[in-house]
């Protein structure tokens, strides 16, 4: 289960001050380090994923791994997101197709909702992520992990957003993750995000496949 907040922040210069402060909450944060990400929203022709409930992306590192992730589709609980989420790494050469997937529950899964029909990208979503952990105190296990984004919709949308998440770490707890999400909302002036970056990407680059019905 992820369970995370998200949020939109509202220019650079807020974005450029989260990247460097030291204390959120009480929480110490751990330096921030850069990663590219590159994920790429897969899907039948059908939307096979998208009726069953649920998001397909594949993650590509720059070493050409590949990691599957399926995250469940639902409306944020409040101020947080809880969602089912299965992964398994994948090898270059398995591309899309689902039948040479290794043995996992996202496979088994992912087998299920496609019924044999090819994959295709729908969207690719790129992201500059400044990752920082944040600790109740110097040595201690984190207890949430702050992700500060700049995020591009596909390669021909030239709009940039800019986002944070705050996700729950197995150390942490949900009262230690509110008071960080409400110092980021009602401190630092940032807006509550309640959609995915799955659902923000169909909006930007596949309009045509809104408004969505997901199970809840």
């Amino acid at each position: 289960m992820e369970i995370e907040a998200k949020f939109s922040i509202p220019d650079q210069e807020t974005f450029d001050r989260l990247v460097q402060v030291e204390r959120l909450a009480g929480f110490l944060l751990s330096p921030a380090r850069l990663t590219q990400i590159h994920d790429q929203y897969l899907d039948t022709a059908a939307g096979a994923f998208l009726r069953g409930g649920w998001a397909c992306r594949v993650r590509l590192a720059g070493d050409g791994g590949r990691l599957l992730t399926l995250k469940s589709l639902a409306s944020a609980q409040g101020l947080l997101h809880m969602r089912q989420e299965l992964e398994v790494a994948l090898p270059p050469q398995a591309g899309l197709d689902v039948a040479a997937w290794p043995e996992s529950d996202a496979t088994t899964l992912a087998r299920q909702l496609s019924q044999g029909q090819p994959l295709h990208v729908l969207f690719d979503l790129h992201q500059d992520r400044y990752r920082r952990l944040a600790a109740a105190a110097p040595g201690s296990a984190a207890a949430v992990e702050l992700s500060l984004d700049r995020v591009h919709f596909g390669a021909a949308a030239p709009q940039v957003s800019l986002a944070a998440e705050a996700e729950l770490l197995p150390a942490g707890d949900l009262a230690g993750l509110r008071a960080l999400a409400n110092e980021l909302h009602e401190g630092w002036g940032l807006s509550f995000e309640p959609t995915s970056k799955f659902e923000q990407g169909l909006a930007h680059v596949r309009p045509d496949l809104l408004p969505l019905d997901f199970p809840r």
